[in-house]
């Protein structure tokens, strides 16, 4: 009968090669982050002759330029990219960044948006049973800022209420017997006519023109839309509020409010003749030119 010699059934994992330790074939060797199998027996001779070694396995880079990848990014929130050479580290960048690219398409960038036509959030005031909304941050930054109230409500439906703007300075919100002059002119939706108030001192801008009486289910105030302009002068609010009776009427009121000395405005507030504001938020926008 024929004799088959089956040789090893598997390979032999001989741990790092040994220059001194006798190799015969099927055992496995790792050198320099490689495998190699040995082919034919012998002592010796290093893995790199292929008389006697095969490369079995072949070990990958760790990043395409040798570098290990947790030493190059190292704390959190940094960004892992490649420039010409290898692996790269972006740190972090700071609250309210952007990540662009570099003027010369290279590599990315965090970069703070600056302007060109942008609208850049300043502030947001919530309500929740509050006297009133006041949002801080305004400055020479843009010429002008934008001031939206949506979806206010409050908790009394009195006859007669208003709602008001009021601006200010470092010193808090200035509410002097003259310090503002202001009109507005009310249409209505479900009536022919309107109404019209001027007042060239007051202590206050009153955005609410008819003395409404609110929507009974919440006092229903609507919103707002206005303008903040003329920082370095006499600043001014242009803009218009709408709101909904009791009756289900639904009110819009145009507004022009000016306060009547040059300050630096660096905050704004709006709030109801009476009660507290339940509901809704105010937020301002610095507008950027380009």
């Amino acid at each position: 009968m024929a004799t088959v010699n089956l040789g090893a059934i598997k390979f032999n994992w001989k741990g790092a090669y040994n220059n001194s330790t006798a190799y015969v074939a099927d055992d496995v060797v790792s050198s320099g982050g490689n495998s190699y199998v040995c082919i034919l027996a012998s002592t010796g001779n290093a893995v790199s002759n292929g008389t006697y070694w095969s490369l079995m396995a072949q070990a990958g880079t760790n990043g395409s330029n040798g570098t290990d990848v947790g030493t190059t990014i190292t704390t959190q929130g940094d960004i892992l990219y490649r420039d010409g050479s290898g692996l790269q580290r972006l740190a972090k960048g700071t609250a309210s960044q952007s990540l662009t690219m570099n003027s010369g398409a290279t590599a990315p960038e965090w970069t703070t948006p600056s302007g060109g036509g942008a609208w850049n959030l300043i502030g947001t005031a919530e309500a929740s049973s509050s006297a009133s909304l006041t949002i801080t941050g305004i400055d020479s930054t843009y010429d002008q800022y934008a001031i939206i109230g949506t979806d206010l409500y409050t908790s009394t439906t009195t006859s007669g209420a208003r709602g008001y703007m009021r601006l200010g300075d470092s010193g808090g919100i200035d509410s002097g017997a003259s310090d503002y002059s202001w009109g507005n002119f009310e249409t209505y939706t479900v009536a022919t006519g309107n109404y019209t108030q001027i007042d060239e001192h007051a202590s206050t801008i009153q955005v609410l023109g008819n003395g409404a009486s609110w929507k009974s289910s919440g006092g229903m105030m609507g919103g707002f839309n206005f303008i903040l302009s003329n920082l370095t002068g006499y600043a001014t609010i242009s803009g218009h509020q709408q709101y909904v009776t009791n009756t289900d009427e639904g009110y819009i009121c145009q507004v022009l409010g000016v306060r009547l000395s040059v300050i630096t405005v660096d905050r704004v507030q709006f709030y109801p003749s009476t009660g507290t504001i339940t509901s809704g938020r105010m937020t301002v926008w610095g507008i950027a030119h380009s």
